[in-house]
């Protein structure tokens, strides 16, 4: 390629470097999957997950997790579950969902206490995500009582044709039973990275598809801690499936769900030769660019479609000037095309 070339940093959200060692490659933010956070009070005693995953990406995720409370402050705080998910891409369900009393009385959850959060106002974070909470409102919890909830998520792929998965459990507070279940079609080509987790391939089931089963042993994580908390990369017992060969079928992936994104409008135009109006030489024309968009567009961790793995077309961030990373690079990218200048995204781990 003849003349300059602006090198767009497109920060994504890519596993960690001893991830990409293993060719176990993915993007974190496809995963689509339910999650909460923790703080203390509580432990785990059980989550089992199973998935199905077919060969277009699509896959579905039943989980069955136990939380048992263990003090007053837990109880004020693990009272609920809140199980995000990314409306566009994930069908979520609670199944089920009760209380055991310490006398060991099972309470079911009314329907009516199982539903999506709306959000607020002035809740900017969830406008900016579009992400949504399916909350789960346990009755008569007390200390020592344990809050059972069964779903299933039906994810579809960002990238049409690829799965990837990313799973960890904390050392500090690991369940006491940990466990996740995978069948696929044949043909997929998984490729998994795990540390701190046992287990791997298994017989085929009564339809001939692919098995694996994964686990964690609490007791190692706990003998153990104090070594993985000496080295960022191995703080956390992880389990990461993909079907991506290689960092560049990632890039080429995201590449091509990028394009569309990048039309050369009439308002990209116009704006593309009023800001390099003055400039004499393609290197002007870029810097004068690169700094307009440096300077004008705030970032704003758009993610309210497509999981974040996709840039808002440069038209819309020309009008809103907000984005992400990615739509910022994508808006430069169409505005330096408006005016001839050669540019490619790359994306940086």
């Amino acid at each position: 390629m003849r003349g300059p070339v602006a090198v767009l940093r497109v920060l994504m959200c890519l596993p960690l470097r001893h991830i990409a060692r293993a060719l176990a490659v993915f993007v974190l933010a496809s995963l689509g999957t339910p999650g909460s956070t923790w703080a203390s009070g509580f432990t785990i005693p059980r989550e089992v997950t199973t998935l199905e995953v077919r060969r277009t990406g699509h896959y579905t995720e039943t989980v069955k997790r136990t939380l048992r409370i263990d003090s007053p402050e837990g109880v004020n705080e693990h009272d609920q579950w809140s199980l995000t998910f990314q409306p566009e891409r994930t069908r979520l369900e609670v199944l089920e969902a009760w209380t055991q009393t310490p006398a060991g009385k099972r309470i079911v959850v009314p329907r009516n206490r199982i539903f999506v959060r709306e959000r607020a106002p002035s809740d900017r974070s969830n406008l900016f995500t579009g992400r949504q909470a399916m909350v789960v409102v346990h009755p008569r919890v007390e200390v020592g009582s344990l809050l059972h909830v069964h779903w299933r998520a039906t994810h579809a792929p960002v990238y049409p044709g690829h799965f990837a998965l990313r799973k960890v459990v904390d050392p500090e507070n690991p369940p006491e039973e940990w466990a996740l279940h995978l069948t696929h079609e044949p043909g997929l080509p998984l490729r998994v990275h795990r540390a701190g987790v046992l287990g791997g391939p298994g017989k085929p089931d009564a339809r001939g598809w692919p098995t694996h089963t994964f686990r964690v042993d609490k007791q190692e994580i706990e003998r153990s801690a104090n070594q993985r908390r000496a080295s960022p990369d191995g703080a956390w017992a992880l389990l990461a499936v993909s079907t991506y060969s290689s960092w560049s079928e990632v890039a080429r992936a995201y590449r091509e769900g990028a394009q569309p994104a990048l039309a050369v409008t009439l308002a990209i135009r116009a704006h593309a030769q009023e800001v390099t109006k003055e400039a004499r030489t393609v290197r002007e024309r870029v810097r004068l660019l690169h700094d307009w968009v440096r300077l004008n567009v705030r970032y704003a961790g758009v993610q309210a479609t497509r999981g974040g793995n996709r840039p808002f077309p440069a038209e819309e961030v020309l009008d809103t000037l907000y984005g992400y990373c990615k739509d910022k690079a994508n808006l430069l990218l169409a505005l330096l095309a408006a005016v001839g200048g050669p540019a490619q995204a790359v994306l940086i781990n």
